[in-house]
């Protein structure tokens, strides 16, 4: 499998997204400037990244190559997303359905982190520096049975 296959599997996935609905939600989430103390920016910034990867992925895929996937890894990445959802948000098969399309996007075909650049959370903090991502807390968690940030594209922080 290449990536140019799997964006096609992932778009028919997400066909049935609206896409006016997303730009509706992603525009209403760009005008909320979050304090990183409030008890919501964590999930504000979170919506406002899977509006914005969601339209990404059904409105721009032209820029993507067919970079060859090892279709076993993302089985596994794809496993590990439904069982996290499965005991977090039990019975809720639309969620981990979005959940599962935008992030194996995110991690296979966009090669985006998994997080949103910019946020800050207890742990550390997800970057950009130049064309790399880069993540504070990603030490912290490669190993963790059930981690998904050994398949996240942002590179372990250079500090």
């Amino acid at each position: 499998m290449n990536s140019k296959q799997l964006l096609k599997r992932l778009q028919a996935e997400a066909a049935l997204y609206s896409v006016d609905a997303l730009e509706r939600e992603y525009h209403e989430l760009c005008a909320a400037d979050p304090d990183p103390s409030a008890d919501d920016y964590i999930a504000i910034l979170n919506r406002r990244y899977n509006a914005e990867t969601m339209l990404n992925l059904l409105k721009h895929s032209e820029k993507f190559y067919g970079d060859e996937l090892n279709p076993l890894l993302i089985q596994r990445f794809e496993d590990q997303i439904n069982q996290y959802m499965d005991r977090c948000a039990p019975g809720e098969e639309s969620l981990k359905s979005f959940i599962r399309i935008l992030n194996t996007y995110r991690a296979f075909v966009a090669k985006i982190p998994l997080h949103p650049p910019g946020m800050s959370f207890s742990e550390g903090k997800v970057y950009q520096k130049g064309n790399d991502y880069y993540c504070t807390a990603k030490r912290l968690f490669m190993n963790d049975k059930g981690s998904l940030c050994r398949f996240c594209p942002a590179r372990l922080s250079e500090y």
